[in-house]
């Protein structure tokens, strides 16, 4: 076993409801979180990733499978792939997640082996990493263990009841599920992650090619934009003058070469058209900055909705006043004595 030791849960349609605070002040690091089964998006899922974003908790996911064939098992896996598209790319993989009885019953090792191949190349080909969730016995009697073992990630679920007593199983194991916890008042399964996930699924994106930025570009999806003209439509030729700043994805779909973007309300609003060939996108950050925090402004650092600050900013010492807006956790509004002095994006302020 790795001397790593990450604390982690997993989170399903069960524990709907459960603070993100809670499990983050109980030392909970990543979840993986139940993205959906057979071929439908777990209506849940974007509830525990937005509050795991709020938090500060890395996450995966996992897809329970109820295919009885290669064929079914891909459709399932396009069906994740599609859900996936809608919430970037996580820090932990995708896990497959086949336990039904009638799977035992009416299915032989080849052919649930060739099922889950199937569905973790179908994610994998999707652009993101996959491994497989199952306990002793599915990789003991019910799957060709050494088909999977070393091509894929395992997921390991062996319940010893506690995290300090560790599984006799060794598969090469990347997480292990140790059994029942208990947080916020909910039963939640408890997880060990024994690598540094953050690090490696960068580094499995890093080596993906790099796809038009049309074809990557989602709602929500924040954006850089340099001396960018804003044109009024998709179709228009009148436009504004140029903009800079951070800007996001008003909505899905590239138009005559443009895509349309906003800032949030209550900033000065602007909403308009801009080339895509002239739009970089930004990995989302972790906002660690909260109300009643103190910060600087790093130098040349723009508002939020891409306006110059005055030369006073860029020395002076801010209280946080707000944290996140309307979905946007990195908007930051920053003052002295209560007045607003602007608005910011997290990642260009520094606590002190």
């Amino acid at each position: 076993m790795s001397d790593i030791n990450i604390k982690g849960v997993d989170l399903s349609y069960v524990q709907e409801g459960i603070s993100g605070k809670l499990l983050a002040d109980s030392k909970v690091r990543f979840a993986i979180i139940r993205l959906g089964l057979s071929e439908s998006e777990d209506v849940t899922a974007e509830g525990h990733i937005k509050s795991c974003k709020e938090n500060g908790i890395d996450y995966g996911f996992y897809w329970y499978s109820y295919a009885m064939s290669t064929e079914e098992a891909k459709k399932e896996a396009d069906a994740c792939v599609t859900a996936l598209k809608k919430y970037g790319r996580p820090l932990y993989p995708v896990f497959f997640d086949m336990e039904e009885k009638r799977q035992i019953d009416g299915l032989d090792n080849k052919t649930r082996t060739d099922m889950a191949i199937a569905f973790c190349d179908r994610i994998i080909e999707g652009g993101y990493p996959c491994g497989i969730y199952a306990n002793p016995a599915w990789l003991e009697s019910y799957y060709d263990k050494e088909r999977l073992i070393g091509r894929y990630d395992i997921w390991l679920a062996h319940w010893t009841g506690s995290p300090d007593k560790k599984s006799r199983y060794e598969y090469g194991q990347k997480m292990w599920q140790w059994g029942l916890d208990s947080i916020d008042g909910y039963d939640v399964d408890g997880d060990v992650c024994f690598v540094d996930y953050p690090v490696i699924t960068k580094e499995f994106y890093d080596r993906l090619p790099e796809k038009p930025i049309a074809e990557v570009l989602r709602k929500g999806d924040r954006v850089q934009l340099l001396n960018t003209p804003l044109y009024i439509s998709a179709s228009a030729r009148n436009k504004s003058t140029t903009i800079s700043g951070y800007y996001y994805i008003r909505s899905d779909g590239v138009i005559n070469n443009r895509i349309r973007i906003t800032t949030p309300k209550g900033n000065s609003e602007v909403t308009g058209w801009v080339n895509v060939d002239s739009i970089k996108k930004q990995e989302e950050q972790k906002v660690d900055i909260k109300v009643g925090d103190r910060v600087k402004v790093k130098t040349g650092a723009l508002s939020f909705s891409g306006k110059k600050l005055a030369t006073f900013v860029y020395t002076a010492t801010f209280d946080v006043i707000q944290s996140g807006i309307n979905g946007y956790p990195d908007y930051i509004v920053i003052g002295m004595n209560g007045d607003v002095t602007a608005a910011m994006h997290a990642d260009d302020l520094i606590k002190v």
